[in-house]
């Protein structure tokens, strides 16, 4: 049994997050890929706090605190605002959004535009970019996590074959 193999019931509305890389112990490991599960059918919002998980260090202010906030709609928007001293030890990011109905039209980090693949062995292939599972009902994107404050935006609007 893996952790794939266990159904995973997800609210409206939520998001969940998610050690991408094997981690056995906290103590001696670091988290340094990190997934990102977001059900953008509603607006939602996560505190996530990182810290040397060792020490009492966090009461006099050595953490990282990360305000994930979810903007629902045509375009799905995905901000990310940093407080704190703590230098990160998250590396890359898989962010994954739910969506049924449709694949995006395009994804943007910080307003630069994200490489699409169609196929998922490109995908996983790739440093960087997106994928769309129809089985899965999911977007995939990845991406080194950025040092500084950023937004995601994922483009759901109606697109056609002449627009493309």
């Amino acid at each position: 049994m893996t952790i794939d193999s266990v159904p995973l019931f997800v609210i409206g509305g939520s998001i969940t997050l998610f050690a991408a890389n094997e981690v056995r112990n906290l103590h001696s490991e670091a988290v340094t890929d990190l997934e990102i599960l977001v059900a953008p059918d509603q607006a939602c919002h996560f505190t996530h706090y990182e810290d040397d998980g060792k020490s009492l260090a966090y009461k006099t202010g050595a953490y990282l605190k990360e305000e994930i906030h979810v903007e629902p709609g045509e375009q799905v928007k995905v901000t990310v605002k940093r407080t704190g001293d703590y230098p990160t030890q998250i590396e890359k990011i898989l962010l994954k959004i739910i969506n049924h109905e449709k694949a995006p039209f395009w994804v943007t980090i910080d307003d630069q535009l994200v490489p699409h693949f169609q196929h998922h062995k490109q995908f996983e292939a790739a440093k960087e970019g997106w994928y769309y599972s129809q089985t899965m009902g999911q977007v995939f994107i990845k991406y080194q996590n950025p040092k500084a404050d950023y937004q995601a935006v994922i483009s759901f609007e109606n697109f056609d074959l002449l627009g493309m």
